[in-house]
């Protein structure tokens, strides 16, 4: 009987430019080369520099093209071998070249060459009373004192204020609710009536418009009523709500 010959089928190395980081290829035998290997590409893209160096090295190589989108190469010329070659080409760029069983990969220096941060603690032993056990050993650790500073000028709260027969007191140290505004909010307010003045403040309640014109609003505070001649003082002087 006859014998059929089948051509033997030698197939020329594949160069991959992938889109997906998850996308899988059959494996092919690293062709290593151990003479240099003269090339001759010109400049251009340098995705299709990278792809054209690959095919004249004999080598596969695997990478994400959109890594180089708008990245131009000046091309490469001369005796290289595949990695030196590889290694010039990508020398301007924050990518490197990763030989792998199946031919090469181009990743991000950062992330082989990213040294993690160490930090080593002291250990610390609490110590702690517990009754009923001894001969325990213990080390007391002591932190260090940490002290925080901040400028709190004119704080609402420690506003001196003549309170009567208590003389002047800070807000916090007045043993009863007020509320104080300074010259310097009554002037950026543009205020003219009480109302206006103490508008957004839920205790005190004018008994007209608060922004009607003219300082003859009386007010309420906290649902009573203060006396119109008495109970209004400017300066420390008693004035009438209606005036």
């Amino acid at each position: 009987m006859g014998s059929i010959r089948r051509p033997f089928l030698n197939p020329k190395p594949l160069v991959l430019a992938i889109h997906m980081a998850t996308l899988s290829i059959a494996a092919l035998p690293v062709i290593t080369h151990a003479a240099p290997t003269q090339v001759n590409i010109p400049a251009g893209n340098l995705a299709q520099v990278l792809n054209q160096y690959a095919l004249q090295q004999g080598v596969n190589i695997v990478f994400d093209s959109r890594l180089f989108s708008g990245v131009r190469s000046q091309g490469i010329k001369g005796s290289y071998e595949v990695d030196n070659g590889f290694a010039e080409l990508l020398k301007n760029t924050n990518y490197q070249i990763k030989q792998t069983s199946s031919g090469y990969r181009v990743e991000e220096k950062n992330k082989n060459n990213k040294k993690e941060e160490v930090v080593k603690l002291t250990p610390l032993q609490s110590k702690a009373n517990q009754s009923g056990r001894s001969g325990l050993a213990s080390s007391d650790s002591v932190l260090p004192t940490i002290t925080l500073e901040a400028d709190n000028q004119d704080a609402p709260l420690k506003r001196v204020n003549t309170v009567g027969v208590l003389g002047n007191k800070s807000v916090i140290d007045t043993p009863y609710s007020i509320t104080t505004k300074t010259a310097e909010e009554i002037e950026i307010r543009q205020t003219n009536s009480l109302g206006k003045i103490f508008v957004g403040d839920p205790s005190i309640v004018t008994q007209v418009n608060s922004y009607s014109s003219g300082w003859s609003t009386p007010v309420s505070i906290r649902g009573l009523d203060i006396d119109v001649s008495n109970g209004y003082k400017v300066n420390g002087y008693s004035v009438s709500a209606w005036r």
